[in-house]
């Protein structure tokens, strides 16, 4: 099998990385038009929970299948949406994390520490319950985690704010769908007089479809309430739901938590568990996933390895993930007409990897897109010792997206490319989409 991979096309250009702050011109988005227009939403601010869901992204389209940019100036978000089988688009975006003031709080005991007096119920009144449990990450930050049914009324909405445009429109309307999650558990931090709590959002890229036409999409827990028994459980579990209603309601259909293992990674104790997955069907109906298990709240490392695990019976189980590649944040699977499964991933570096086995336990060794190597040479201004996002030079969650029987669109960050404007010698944050073609 050859793969090709395109020169790189600028989608935009932001700040130097020296005049700007994590999160900024990062995490970039492919989506889709109704009229097959590509677009590409780009995080602008801060990588903070309060700032997502408020606009402060920067949207920029492409006619050409991703060989030119341009930047608009209004927000897309409804007009862009993943494709589903009856037609229709639908697209989750990131919503804003809700907030109170930590003095409204019940103070949590130590970790799992509770009384009988301690009732972890829904108050009458409408204050806030006692958490479930709570845990103190490697900044000192307490982090109470709440079953949801326990919460007041304005917090225990189980559902996801979406956006569907309904087949042969243009224009999306809002949509709250409804999610089924037994023992469904929320995470929040203190911060000060504040307490923020993590948007209630599934945070995977795009949908999949099975065989009998059901939609699939995937999201994480962090810290969490095992939804079978109600467990406590400080680790994070890569989640997958399931649409049988052509995405008006979402069930969770499967679960893998993380059970770490030193046997196999010296600080597995020391990561947040899994997060970030991927998901794609193979022709022989199994389901494979690629598992994020790189964060560094409980002090593991910037980058763990990524995990590989397949179900043959529609995610009621799963294998053991086993170790996919040495390094892996938010992971992309697509599956391309012409028999191909693609895999991007990175941090550091950028890789792309392919497969033509039915079953997706083979794979073709990865294609560097970006070194995983040392990049901070590259700074506008190199220091002496830098730290881990200076070493990557990229924030390296990337996109991927079929453009072709035989194509996909990537998009990634890269922190050190010159100035387009030919206004200033700087390095700047930019977005880059590479064409990557199956010969």
């Amino acid at each position: 099998m050859k793969i090709n991979v395109s020169k790189e096309s600028v989608v935009y250009q932001g700040p130097a990385y020296e005049d700007s702050y994590w999160g900024e011109i990062q995490f970039p988005e492919i989506l889709s038009c109704a009229d097959g227009t590509l677009a590409i939403k780009t995080h602008a601010a801060d990588d903070n929970w309060s700032e997502f869901g408020k606009n402060k992204d920067v949207w920029c389209i492409s006619k050409d299948k991703g060989m030119t940019w341009e930047r608009t100036d209004r927000a897309l978000t409804r007009e862009v949406g993943y494709l589903l089988p009856s037609g229709d688009r639908l697209y989750f975006p990131l919503v804003t994390g809700l907030s109170c003031k930590t003095a409204d709080l019940k103070p949590a005991r130590i970790v799992t520490q509770r009384l009988p007096s301690d009732r972890i119920v829904k108050e009458e009144d409408g204050s806030w319950p006692y958490p479930a449990f709570m845990y103190r990450d490697i900044w000192g930050s307490a982090n109470y985690i709440y079953d949801f049914a326990t919460l007041p009324d304005d917090y225990a909405k189980q559902e996801w704010l979406g956006y569907r445009i309904k087949k042969g429109e243009s224009q999306g309307t809002e949509e709250t769908v409804k999610v089924i999650h037994p023992n469904l558990s929320v995470r929040g931090v203190i911060r000060g007089e504040d307490f923020v709590m993590a948007p209630f959002s599934p945070y995977g890229r795009g949908f999949r479809t099975d065989k009998e036409g059901n939609i699939w999409l995937t999201s994480y827990s962090g810290a969490h309430l095992n939804p079978y028994n109600g467990g406590v459980d400080v680790y994070g579990a890569s989640l997958f739901y399931k649409s049988q209603d052509n995405g008006h309601t979402f069930e969770l259909a499967g679960y893998i938590p993380y059970i770490p293992n030193t046997t196999k990674h010296p600080t597995a104790y020391m990561c947040d568990g899994f997060s970030e997955a991927a998901l794609e069907f193979m022709d022989d109906g199994s389901m494979i996933v690629l598992l994020r298990a790189t964060s560094v709240f409980l002090g593991g490392p910037e980058w763990n390895p990524m995990y590989f695990a397949r179900s043959t019976d529609g995610g009621k189980t799963f294998s053991e993930p086993i170790e996919f590649d040495k390094c892996g944040v938010l992971p992309n699977l697509v599956k391309l007409d012409c028999g191909v499964t693609l895999a991007a991933y990175g941090r550091p570096g950028i890789y792309v990897r392919a497969t033509k086995d039915p079953t997706g336990i083979e794979w073709e060794e990865p294609i560097e897109i970006m070194t995983g190597e040392d990049r901070s040479h590259l700074m506008n201004d190199p220091p002496k010792r830098p730290n881990f996002h200076q070493w990557a030079g990229s924030c390296c969650n990337v996109d991927l997206k079929p453009i072709g029987p035989n194509q996909a669109l990537l998009v990634y960050s890269d922190f050190y490319y010159p100035d387009q404007s030919g206004k200033t010698n700087k390095k700047l944050k930019t977005i880059l989409t590479r064409i990557i073609t199956v010969e």
